[in-house]
């Protein structure tokens, strides 16, 4: 009975040994690292301080990896309920009039990131291509297969530019260059990166997210 008991206490000894181990190894594997941590802390809420948030800090979704796009065959298509389509290249979008907005991108998750960004008011994109009176949607299509639209009536407010630049700097790839949509008190999945065709339409459009369920409002504040 002895010899049970202690090979009983022998076999129980290196079970917990064991699974003293096992449970170290899947916290290191499952803790999240402090600095990342802290990335995320340092992310959330950003609309809630005065600071600005450095480019290479600011998160980055994609729909199908960041597209390689080609500047100098890059073209920007303006069509649909337009009367003058527009085909413009990366130089004739530097050409145009262009003013800085600060405002914070926040994702669905509430993470957000605040930056100064510059580029061309959508309305004078709009303007120049002349929407008809019966358009009532934008669709923003981008290089990667990801589509998100805007009402009309929002596009068209002074605030929502199609950025080129974040911080003072010419947009990296992850961020969307050559142009994506800025479009203030809205989550960012309409925030459109590497776009290169805008759409006007007569109905509503529901793009990539959309589709799945997330409202087409998108409001971060109703």
């Amino acid at each position: 009975m002895i010899k049970m008991n202690k090979k009983f206490f022998a076999v129980l000894t290196i079970f917990i040994i064991v699974s003293t181990i096992s449970l170290i190894g899947i916290a290191k594997t499952t803790a999240p690292k402090k600095n990342k941590i802290l990335e995320l802390e340092n992310k959330i809420r950003a609309d809630e301080t005065p600071n600005l948030t450095k480019a290479k800090d600011f998160f980055s979704l994609s729909y199908n990896g960041v597209p390689q796009i080609n500047i100098e065959k890059y073209k920007l298509i303006v069509d649909g309920l337009v009367k003058t389509p527009l085909s413009l290249s990366y130089n004739d979008l530097r050409k145009l009039q262009h003013k800085e907005e600060t405002e914070t991108l926040t994702c669905i998750a509430l993470v957000s990131a605040k930056g100064i960004w510059k580029g061309i008011p959508l309305n004078v994109i709009l303007k120049k291509a002349g929407v008809k009176k019966e358009g009532t949607y934008v669709i923003f299509y981008a290089a990667d297969g990801y589509s998100s639209a805007i009402p009309l009536k929002n596009a068209i407010k002074n605030n929502v530019i199609l950025a080129t630049e974040l911080n003072g700097e010419v947009l990296t790839p992850k961020h969307g260059f050559p142009v994506r949509l800025v479009y203030p008190g809205y989550y960012g999945y309409k925030w459109v990166k590497w776009i290169n065709h805008i759409k006007i339409v007569n109905f509503e459009y529901k793009g990539y997210w959309e589709s799945k369920g997330y409202s087409n409002e998108a409001n971060i504040k109703p």
